[in-house]
């Protein structure tokens, strides 16, 4: 299903009532500006809508990282091959150093560094610590002039990663968020009544967002009907056409008063009037 088209689009149009991750009016259009068509985008928005790689002139060119992402997705940018030795490395990231994993790759090419010596450069590099910060950049020069890349090479190399990887995120993070954000922009895309039944569901004790999710709902044009006393249950359900509201949205109609009357009906099928009822 990673793959699916239909879902990509609900993504990239931004108008769809919730996906994890992509709620805020933000996001949706960040979304509509980098128009995802596979799940290396997912992760990409997941990893670079924060506030540091949407800083101005956090990326290149007095641009943030984000908007440089989004440039070279769309080929408004040229890519940025640092070194043929890294175009692998930073390939699925258009040139950017986006994710904390490809900081060490580069770390272990050009300075041959360690597993170990990789992911203390690696947290190094993040950190305000301006000593420790220095001592892994000079040693990361010194190894790569070592390698025989040149000092030119190394000054510049090191300056990029000064200016952008403390922005740099976990890469296994970003692929589970963007695993939840695609499921739910799937199930939204392909099953839209019960989806929006179940988040209308997890999100009974919260008000403001319920009423929020009600009113998209309704935009999308799915027909929400009142509690009713045969087709009810205690909570929102559907019967694939439209949404009932749960018998809980009926004033001063307890728990216990609810679950008889689901109990009484399951029992004896639906009433047949109010007397019957009574």
């Amino acid at each position: 299903i990673w793959d699916d088209p239909a879902t990509y689009a609900t993504i990239a149009g931004g108008r769809f009532v919730s996906v994890f991750q992509y709620d805020s009016s933000g996001i949706r259009g960040a979304s509509r500006a980098l128009a995802p068509d596979k799940f290396d985008h997912l992760m990409a928005l997941n990893a670079l809508y924060r506030p540091g790689p949407m800083l101005p002139k956090s990326g290149t060119g007095g641009k943030s990282m984000m908007i440089n992402y989004f440039d070279r997705r769309h080929g408004r940018e040229a890519v940025e091959v640092w070194h043929p030795l890294l175009e692998e490395t930073f390939k699925e990231s258009f040139g950017i150093p986006m994710y904390q994993e490809q900081i060490m790759a580069l770390s272990k090419i050009v300075g041959k560094f360690t597993d170990e010596e990789a992911d203390e450069y690696r947290v190094a590099i993040g950190k305000k610590d301006a000593i420790k910060f220095k001592a892994v950049q000079d040693k990361l020069i010194t190894r790569g002039i070592e390698n025989g890349f040149g000092e030119k090479f190394m000054l510049e190399t090191t300056k990029k990663l000064a200016g952008s990887a403390r922005y740099n995120w976990n890469k296994s993070h970003a692929a589970l968020y963007s695993y939840l954000s695609f499921v739910t922009a799937y199930l939204e895309t392909h099953y839209p009544m019960e989806y929006y039944t179940q988040l209308l569901n997890v999100n009974l004790d919260d008000n403001d967002k319920l009423k929020i999710l009600l009113a998209s709902i309704i935009q999308k044009g799915i027909t929400l009907l009142p509690p009713h006393i045969n087709h009810s249950g205690p909570m929102f359900q559907t019967d694939g056409k439209s949404i009932y509201m749960g018998l809980f949205s009926v004033r001063q109609l307890g728990e216990t008063a609810l679950d008889l009357i689901v109990a009484d009906r399951n029992l004896d099928g639906p009433y047949k009037d109010y007397l019957d009822f009574h």
